[in-house]
């Protein structure tokens, strides 16, 4: 099914609503992207807006509605890379023991951002964060990813090795910079994770005012 799962863009805003005008003045609103979900949405002391989406074309809209120069696209769904040709729109009788159905490439979401940030020059104090989840090749394909996608972060996720992937509650995980950093996480909770990889956005956000 073509069901995208959840987005985050995380936008950095100054006390005021407006940009940032230095650390301690900063605060961070997340706005998420889930199916079928709109509305405002607590998270902690802080609030996010969802946008209900249904697929990998309809979450390409949203993301590209939210973008701004002063944002930071932190792409760590997983949707669809294919979706089916035609919609049934009544269920599909069975008629014979085999069934064929034709698939088309989905949009890639992080590429049109990329390119939608090289040609709107408002755009060009967006930092983007992708995800690569890998099995084999791991580091090769996430630097490829970094480079061809025109990430400023990517989080690499080697879901071969034990703890690690969807199906626990712990990941390890692998952060490339486009500078040409690289910073490793141990196995660690997600919600540990996550916020480690926060701050490490942070701290490349910082550099670039330097």
């Amino acid at each position: 099914m073509d069901r995208p799962g959840e987005v985050y863009i995380e936008r950095i805003v100054g006390q005021d609503g407006g940009g940032p005008r230095g650390r301690g003045a900063c605060d961070v609103g997340r706005y998420g992207i889930h199916p079928r979900s709109d509305g405002p949405v607590a998270a902690g002391r802080q609030a996010y807006r969802t946008v209900g989406v249904e697929s990998t074309e309809e979450l390409l809209g949203a993301v590209i509605n939210e973008l701004a120069g002063g944002a930071v696209l932190i792409m760590a769904a997983a949707p669809a890379d294919y979706r089916p040709a035609e919609r049934a729109t009544l269920k599909i009788k069975k008629k014979s023991d085999a069934l064929r159905i034709d698939l088309v490439r989905n949009p890639d979401i992080l590429k049109t951002v990329a390119s939608r940030k090289a040609a709107d020059p408002s755009l060009a104090g967006l930092f983007v964060v992708g995800f690569a989840a890998e099995t084999h090749d791991v580091e090769a394909y996430a630097l490829s990813k970094l480079e061809e996608k025109d990430l400023d972060m990517i989080c690499l996720n080697d879901v071969a090795k034990e703890g690690a992937g969807f199906s626990a509650d712990t990941n390890i995980v692998v952060v490339f910079t486009r500078g040409g950093g690289r910073f490793d996480f141990p196995l660690m909770t997600k919600k540990d994770l996550a916020a480690g990889i926060l701050k490490k956005v942070e701290i490349e956000l910082a550099a670039r005012e330097q």
